[in-house]
């Protein structure tokens, strides 16, 4: 069904700044959707100073300051920055990374514990390159915070690691064939059988 003169001009006047509700009142035959299309793309406007300007909690008081007024954007570097944790921080894989080099602020000074505490032990860098392939550290109990040197093994190669992964593998079928681990069929995982 084609707009109307008279939908097109609410739409104009009324688009960007009249409630969802009040939109669909004033435009009864059209869908949320196509009132959306209609204004964004034939008219070019927006609803985005509508959610920003004048949505619960997003509107700016005269009476507060903000926390951060007057203070330059580099002063909140480190410690003096509120959300500041510690020289430490731990990636989505798990990983705990630490800064290493005092002297810079820079995401380049921060490297993985567990390599660094390997490199310390040894006196010298692990050898690997940049596609991933050469020497890396195995933690032994799985646990990728447990950065104690006796729990880290430097391996050789991927294929050493792979190999070091398939002995895990196959004790833990020896486990689950003598009942230590058992599988729930429902939610399908392996537990610890304690009794």
């Amino acid at each position: 069904m084609r707009w109307t003169k008279d939908e097109d001009q609410i739409l104009q006047e009324k688009f960007q700044t009249a409630q969802k509700d009040e939109l669909m009142l004033l435009l009864p035959n059209r869908s949320w959707d196509s009132i959306l299309n209609r204004g964004n793309r034939t008219f070019k406007l927006s609803r985005s100073n509508f959610k920003h300007g004048f949505a619960a909690g997003n509107t700016f008081r005269k009476d507060k300051t903000p926390w951060n007024k007057g203070i330059p954007f580099f002063a909140l570097r480190g410690e003096k920055n509120p959300k500041y944790k510690g020289y430490s921080y731990i990636t989505k894989r798990g990983y705990r990374y630490i800064k290493v080099s005092e002297d810079t602020d820079t995401w380049t000074s921060y490297r993985p514990e567990h390599i660094a505490v390997l490199e310390n032990f040894l006196g010298r860098k692990i050898i690997r390159t940049k596609n991933g392939k050469g020497e890396g550290v195995h933690h032994i109990d799985g646990n990728k915070l447990n950065n104690e040197i006796d729990n880290l093994l430097l391996y050789s190669n991927e294929k050493e690691h792979r190999l070091i992964h398939n002995q895990l593998e196959s004790l833990t079928f020896k486990l689950v064939q003598k009942g230590i681990i058992k599988f729930d069929k429902i939610t399908k995982k392996y537990y610890y059988n304690e009794k």
